[in-house]
């Protein structure tokens, strides 16, 4: 197998546990996550087929081999990798992945992974302010004494993300994307809420 192909496994695998880490709203555990993306990675890979002989074989070599492959010690220290990439925004295992390109395509293609744009946002209260921050990471992008203060806050200051959401972790399910930057904030629908999607409208400045 070429270098080029160790790459893209990496690729592969580190972007379907992102999916599915934003899917379950940072609920699954890193290693859960993990699994979960060498064995999609490794169906797609057995239907195109001429790689692998069976699903077992598949897994077993994109598994076995992540971690070697960019030159890290072990699954545990890939997840730690991944895991500090999604809660920090760490970049040492992009650089780990650099560090084994042999071109300016993979090269490329390393940069457009990690550094796609944010996705997802969270607003939740610390106890004493409401704050919006990327989900999964610590850092606070802005905060304010109510939600309504800071709900108008996500909706202006995440606008430059677009395609983006954001969502209010409470028991109530408050959710809203944006598909553009020149769209319009619409609220997501959920079964609990009973209630329409509903178009924000929004002034362009």
């Amino acid at each position: 197998m070429g270098n080029g192909d160790r790459i893209t496994d990496v690729l592969s695998v580190v972007t379907e546990a992102q999916r599915a880490r934003e899917k379950s709203w940072g609920h699954t555990p890193i290693h859960q996550l993990r699994i979960g993306a060498v064995y999609a990675v490794a169906e797609r890979e057995l239907r195109r087929g001429g790689r692998f002989k069976d699903m077992r074989s598949a897994k077993n070599t994109i598994h076995g081999a992540l971690a070697r492959r960019i030159g890290v010690r072990g699954l545990g220290a890939f997840d730690s990798l991944l895991d500090d990439w999604f809660r920090y925004g760490s970049e040492e295992l992009e650089r780990a992945a650099l560090q084994r390109c042999s071109s300016e395509d993979q090269r490329a293609r390393v940069t457009a992974v990690f550094r796609r744009g944010p996705g997802k946002y969270i607003i939740e209260t610390d106890g004493r302010l409401w704050v919006l921050r990327r989900f999964g990471r610590y850092g606070t992008i802005a905060s304010g004494a109510t939600l309504k203060s800071i709900r108008e806050q996500a909706f202006t200051r995440l606008r430059g993300f677009a395609p983006c959401s954001f969502r209010v972790m409470r028991e109530i399910p408050d959710e809203w994307q944006l598909e553009s930057a020149e769209g319009e904030w619409e609220q997501i629908e959920h079964p609990r809420a009973g209630r329409r999607p509903t178009p924000r409208p929004t002034r362009l400045v």
